[in-house]
Order: C-alpha cells, then structure tokens, then sequence
C-alpha cells in the first residue's frame, strides 16, 4: 500500500533510481551477503552507544531542561562544522545517494552524526533515531561498497548499491524486524533485482544481531512505556479498596481435625492461625497436609501451632500495590492476609491476586470495603 501511494504522489519513478542495481558477475553475491553478517554484528554496539548515553545523561544531577540544552549544546557545536548533522538525516540520506562522496567524507560525517544522534537520545530531546538509523546503516554500506570497490575492482561493484543494502541490513538488525526493511528498500528503489539480496542481508543481519542483543531499539522504548502506564495503574489503586474481611480463621490450639474439616468446606489453600487478640501468627497450607488427610491418629494429637508455617507472608494497608505483587511473587497462595500493621499483626482481612487483576483491568470484583476497613483500623491498637 506505501508503494501504491508512493507512485500516486511522486509518479511511477522511484525515489532512488541507478542503473547499476544488479550484478555484474555472480562472486559479487559473496561481499552482498557479507554485508547482512557484517552489519547485524555492528547493530548491537549501536544500541549499546544509545542505552549509554541515556544512562550517562541520567547520572547527571540536573534538571531536565539543563540535560536538553547540552544535548542541544554538543549538536550545535558539532553543527558549526559540520551542518549536515542537523535535522533528523533525511537529507543526509539523499545526499548520499545522489552525491559521490569519497571515503573519508562519508566516514567523518558517519561518525559526527552517531555522535549528535546519541547526545539528542540520550539528553530525552525529540529528534527520534529511525532516520538517523537510515543514515547511519547506509553511510557503512557505501563505506564497505567503497572497500570492495578497492580490494576487488574487479566485480565492479556500485557502492550505492551496498548503501541500500546496509540501510535495511542494519534496520533489521536494529529494530527486529527484516520485513519491514526489505519492504522499505525495495518502495525506495523498485527493483526487483536488487529483493533476492536484499532479503538475504535482511535476515543475516537480524539473526547476528539477536545472537547477541535481545533489546530491539523500538521494543525496549515500547516496553519503558508499557511499564510506565502499568505503574502509573498501580500507583491510582487504593490496597484498601480490595481488601476482604473475615478470611478463613482457627486457633492456634485448633486440632488437625478441625483443620482437615476446615479444607474440606472451604475451597481455600491456607488457613491463618490467630491468637485470642486476632494477631496473625502464620498459615497453615493445604498443600503441606493434604498427604496426611487421610491418617485418623492425627486428629488429637496434631495441632495448628505445630505445622503452621510463622513467617508466612502478609501485609498492611500501608503498603502499596507494588509492595502486594512483590509479597505475591513470594508464595504460591492465591490470597495473602492483611494485618493492621506489622507492629500488632492484628488480622483485618485478605486480599487476592484476582481482585487485584479485575481491578487493574477496570472491573469491580465486588462492592469496596473502605469504610467497614478503616472502621477496624480505628479500633487497631496503637
């Protein structure tokens, strides 16, 4: 659909266009697949320059509007020299492929623009890295078409050729996803037979580059947001509002056939062991005595304090929701207690991993229990 509408707008012509977009000789398929391998080995490293200028920047005890200006300042400084650096590298790429830059040119304006893309990604200024990235990928193209041009005149290679092929190699590489680059190069130039090559580098640069880097560049920011947004969730979600009262409850002198009858009416997988003042002090899980249901010489002369486990985990209304998925993570139970502090450990209620999920996902488990909680924390000794 891109080329359809490409053509409707520009014309039938593509947008770069060489008569050289072929091989020459059949030994050229070598370096042309190389390049993918070569590429997809150097597409971690940039990912890593990025993730550590983000990370300097964030070492920095500054405000956010003093990172932004000395990013900007370290691109105007580099745009003094160099103008070319300025912008997001759209006309650097067609400069490329419409001027014949000699080695060394391509190179330093390789290395400058790396250099202002990184300082603009880290300071959090907006300029994004998707054509900076085109850039980039291309210029080592035309870098190592040049190489070849050198060492094997003989293949007589178009290092124009070898850019296109390092822009969507090294986007592939980058960003994870090798369709979309080859779809992208071909709109570019409409040329069928530059595709077969083109899908090769693709590929060979994603698999090198996920051998050693997992964190694409657009699903790592995906993933910062998502995190983001799921925080923010938490952050809006009163523990109180969830908390259920009169859990499932035995003395500590409660024999093992009361807590076996206990399992059998109720559906639940702990039991909380409580003194007369309703203090927490532990659970005892059916997991644990499930094997001994069936052995009647326990009835009398097991009871709860003896298999209880003390250091069961719970919590107050005093922690957040973060803190009640963390205390989740530490045991297999679908509910854990809430005391009305860790000082008393006065047992208030329950509160469990489904009403916390339906909650997050905006629906109401059951009617909230805040006031008839807070009426109970009120009467909580101090």
């Amino acid at each position: 659909m891109d080329a359809v509408a490409a053509t409707a707008m520009h014309g039938e012509s593509p947008l770069y266009q060489s008569p050289d977009l072929g091989l020459h000789t059949r030994w050229e398929i070598v370096p042309l697949c190389a390049i993918g391998i070569f590429l997809g080995l150097l597409a971690p490293l940039y990912l890593r320059i990025l993730r550590w200028t983000e990370s300097l920047f964030a070492k920095l005890t500054l405000p956010v509007p003093a990172k932004l200006a000395l990013g900007g300042a370290v691109v105007g400084v580099l745009a003094m020299f160099y103008p070319q650096v300025c912008g997001n590298g759209q006309g650097l790429v067609a400069s490329l492929f419409h001027q014949n830059w000699d080695f060394y040119t391509v190179l330093l304006l390789l290395i400058v623009k790396l250099i202002a893309t990184s300082a603009t990604f880290g300071s959090g200024a907006v300029g994004g890295v998707f054509t900076p990235t085109l850039f980039i990928g291309s210029a080592i193209g035309v870098l190592y078409g040049q190489a070849v041009l050198y060492f094997a005149p003989q293949l007589r290679p178009d290092p124009i050729m070898y850019g296109l092929m390092g822009m969507g190699s090294f986007l592939a590489a980058t960003t994870g996803a090798p369709l979309m680059a080859i779809l992208m190069v071909f709109e570019l130039t409409l040329s069928y037979a530059i595709v077969p090559f083109l899908m090769v580098a693709c590929v060979l640069g994603y698999y090198c580059s996920s051998f050693f880097e997992h964190r694409f560049m657009y699903g790592e920011s995906l993933e910062r947001k998502g995190a983001a947004f799921f925080n923010s969730q938490l952050a809006e979600v009163d523990l109180v509002d969830l908390i259920k009262r009169d859990p499932l409850t035995l003395p500590q002198n409660a024999t093992f056939a009361e807590i076996a009858q206990n399992f059998v009416q109720h559906q639940f997988q702990h039991i909380y062991i409580i003194d007369d003042d309703r203090r927490l002090l532990g659970a005892v899980s059916l997991h644990d005595v499930k094997a001994f249901l069936d052995r009647p010489e326990l009835e009398t002369v097991v009871i709860a304090a003896d298999i209880m486990d003390e250091n069961f985990p719970r919590i107050s209304p005093l922690h957040s929701m973060a803190d009640a998925l963390k205390k989740f993570s530490e045991t297999r139970s679908e509910r854990l207690p809430v005391v009305d502090n860790l000082a008393s450990q006065r047992l208030i209620g329950s509160i469990s991993k489904t009403d916390i999920i339906l909650h997050l996902a905006g629906e109401e488990s059951r009617p909230k229990v805040q006031r008839a909680v807070s009426s109970d924390l009120e009467k909580a000794p101090s």
